[in-house]
């Protein structure tokens, strides 16, 4: 008789052998062995531990992943800070060491979530992006002068506007980007929304 071949998988199943990372119980449909974690450390995370909180599951995501995978950390308040300039294989040495370098870092400054977005983005290869943020996006993207009528909430909806159009031109590769918003609601949570829905991600609450 022939060799039984192996029975195909499912459509939607993936063909790699080693489970996909996790985020908040979440599993994410990364197309490559690859992630880059990007963290607001903004002034509001540091209410009611929040940052702790976030800090602790973005090391447990890595820590988990697979030696064959790569990864990444960035950062981002105002400035935005990265943790290597390109994606490290998640080794021990390299899982210790980012780590380390999250655990020093303090909630402060404003909120800039367009442009630290987009630096994940500039690592071409990388095609999995996972965003956790609790406020409205409020710096690094210029606002035009505010017209007459216009109110503050206006102005916010225009901001987070603009935040997305940064990243939706940043995102040349086709990466996903999922987005979990802690503690979010109105404004904000629509912006962490719309920017799941422009790049084939999804919008995950986290309390």
């Amino acid at each position: 008789a022939p060799p039984r071949l192996p029975e195909p998988g499912l459509p939607g199943d993936d063909p790699r052998d080693t489970p996909l990372p996790t985020f908040y119980g979440e599993e994410i449909d990364a197309e490559t062995d690859s992630i880059i974690y990007v963290l607001d450390i903004s002034c509001s995370m540091g209410d009611h531990y929040r940052l702790d909180r976030a800090r602790n599951e973005v090391i447990r995501s890595f820590s988990a992943l697979p030696e064959s995978w790569k990864f990444n950390v960035i950062c981002y308040s105002a400035p935005v800070y990265w943790l290597w300039r390109s994606t490290k294989a998640a080794n021990p040495e390299n899982k210790a060491r980012a780590s380390a370098w999250l655990l020093n870092w303090n909630a402060h400054s404003c909120t800039g979530t367009g442009p630290a977005v987009a630096k994940a983005l500039s690592y071409r290869d990388n095609h999995s992006v996972v965003v956790l943020t609790d406020g409205h996006p409020n710096y690094g993207v210029p606002l035009p002068p505010k017209p007459g009528g216009h109110n503050n909430t206006q102005q916010q909806v225009l901001g987070a506007e603009l935040h997305r159009k940064v990243i939706r031109d940043a995102n040349l590769q086709g990466a996903r980007i999922d987005m979990f918003g802690l503690d979010t609601t109105g404004p904000t949570r629509a912006f962490c929304q719309g920017v799941a829905a422009d790049n084939g991600g999804h919008y995950v609450d986290v309390h």
